[in-house]
């Protein structure tokens, strides 16, 4: 009688341990699903890093240039920024989207423009030329 009433018993208990560990893996797996979300595995993290481009041009007088800015997370996965830019030296301006236009005055020592977004910056140098020559005047 012992016999039978011990395999009961036991047999009792093995299907508890089964379901305890069943659902201890299931536990485990939704603490780690959870753990990537927050770590930005399953989608981009925080920004890290801000890349321009270009670095550097040149443009002649009241010429225009395009920069474009990628931000990046720790693990190199994109993330979306709206970069503020500005003017740090030389003249010329910059719009809200990126656009830069040279000022009228050429120069040995490049302008600098530089995007900030969340705290993180990167800038990049614009050298500004005379240009080609417009115009030819001769006079007797």
């Amino acid at each position: 009688m012992r016999s039978i009433m011990g395999g009961r018993i036991a047999r009792a208990l093995a299907a508890r341990a089964r379901v305890v560990r069943v659902l201890a893996a299931i536990a485990v797996a939704g603490l780690t699903a959870a753990a990537c979300d927050v770590h930005g595995i399953s989608g981009p993290g925080s920004l890290t890093t801000l890349t321009i481009s270009p670095t550097s041009t040149t443009l002649a007088i009241n010429g225009t240039q395009q920069f474009v800015v990628v931000g990046t997370d720790f693990s190199g996965a994109v993330v979306d920024v709206t970069p503020s830019w500005s003017i740090v030296s030389g003249g010329g301006t910059i719009s809200a989207t990126g656009l830069f236009t040279a000022g009228t005055t050429p120069g040995a020592f490049p302008n600098t423009v530089r995007a900030t977004s969340n705290g993180v910056s990167v800038t990049a140098s614009v050298t500004v030329v005379a240009g080609p020559l417009a115009t030819i005047t001769v006079t007797p």
